[in-house]
């Protein structure tokens, strides 16, 4: 039974070397605090096929670390954050509750530059990279993100590589705008959620004192499968 569970997840993976169409949504790369680099994160986007990361490396402009050396499924159309904090530590500095199957704890994550400008790269199995965003704090990019996350504001599931990777697509996350938050030592974003991909509109009537609990059910809402 767990040899057949084992073929079926790996059958529904693309393999490393197939056509890939993963982006890169959001990057934190200067949060508040001292230890930066633990509380840095980097958000993916697949717009499909679903892909096995064992084997995946993330980087920056002067190497890459593991991802993870166990079986995960990327599945398509999934938001995916990679952190070195622990879920549980992810969470509760968010205030948010982003399931296990959005969710990577990555041993080491590069330490991205904070001044000037760096390389955020997914690399497969075979060291190809596959996606690629290099940021700067410069036009046409938004200029610098302190404490605040470089968030994508293109639909992910139709841009092209080259879009991705065009500074005139990415924004620096505020407070209360396409969905992003403030943790709970000030950094500035919208860990697992994709801004762009609308969800159908809901009429609401609040009763007084209610907004702050809707406010965080459509948020746990948006960090889950839609």
């Amino acid at each position: 039974m767990l040899r057949l569970c084992v073929i079926l997840f790996l059958s529904a993976a693309t393999s490393a070397g197939s056509a890939t169409n993963v982006f890169v949504t959001e990057v934190l790369y200067d949060p508040v605090g001292s230890s930066e680099s633990k509380h840095e994160f980097v958000e993916l986007y697949n717009a499909g096929p679903a892909l096995d990361l064992q084997g995946w490396q993330i980087g920056d402009a002067v190497g890459s670390k593991a991802i993870t050396t166990e079986h995960f499924l990327f599945d398509t159309g999934a938001r995916l954050v990679l952190s070195e904090q622990s879920l549980s530590e992810f969470n509760a500095r968010w205030g948010i509750l982003l399931p296990a199957a959005n969710f990577v704890q990555v041993h080491v994550i590069p330490t991205f530059n904070n001044s000037g400008g760096d390389s955020v790269v997914l690399s497969d199995p075979n060291g190809v990279a596959v996606c690629r965003v290099d940021y700067r704090e410069k036009a046409p990019w938004p200029g610098n993100a302190a404490n605040a996350s470089l968030s994508f504001t293109n639909d992910p599931r139709t841009v092209t590589p080259a879009q991705n990777n065009d500074g005139v697509n990415w924004a620096i996350s505020v407070a209360g705008v396409a969905y992003a938050i403030t943790d709970d030592q000030g950094s500035v974003g919208s860990p697992g959620s994709v801004a762009a991909v609308p969800e159908p509109a809901a009429a609401l009537v609040l009763i007084p004192g209610a907004l702050a609990f809707v406010s965080r059910v459509l948020l746990q809402k948006r960090h889950g499968h839609s």
